[in-house]
């Protein structure tokens, strides 16, 4: 949750940007970790803007890196 909130404030995120990662870290937190990032484009993260639209190419990059590390981390922890 550090990396992500870490990310929230090195990208100055606008206010719905925030409620986005916002949702990533409860769902990480409800579900240890996401596994696939496609899952960015599916409920609950879809309303009221898709991730698509919300965050330009570089920062959706950053994210899914920072998403994805989390996932390793989580893995490796429960292997």
């Amino acid at each position: 949750m550090k990396a992500l909130s870490l990310f929230i404030k090195e990208q100055h995120l606008n206010a719905n940007q925030i409620v986005f990662v916002n949702k990533v870290i409860d769902y990480i937190e409800q579900n240890d970790y996401v596994e696939n990032v496609a899952e960015l484009t599916r409920p609950p993260f879809d309303k009221p803007q898709s991730f698509i639209k919300l965050f330009d190419a570089d920062k959706q990059k950053k994210l899914v890196n920072i998403i994805n590390e989390v996932k390793e981390n989580a893995t490796k922890v429960i292997s």
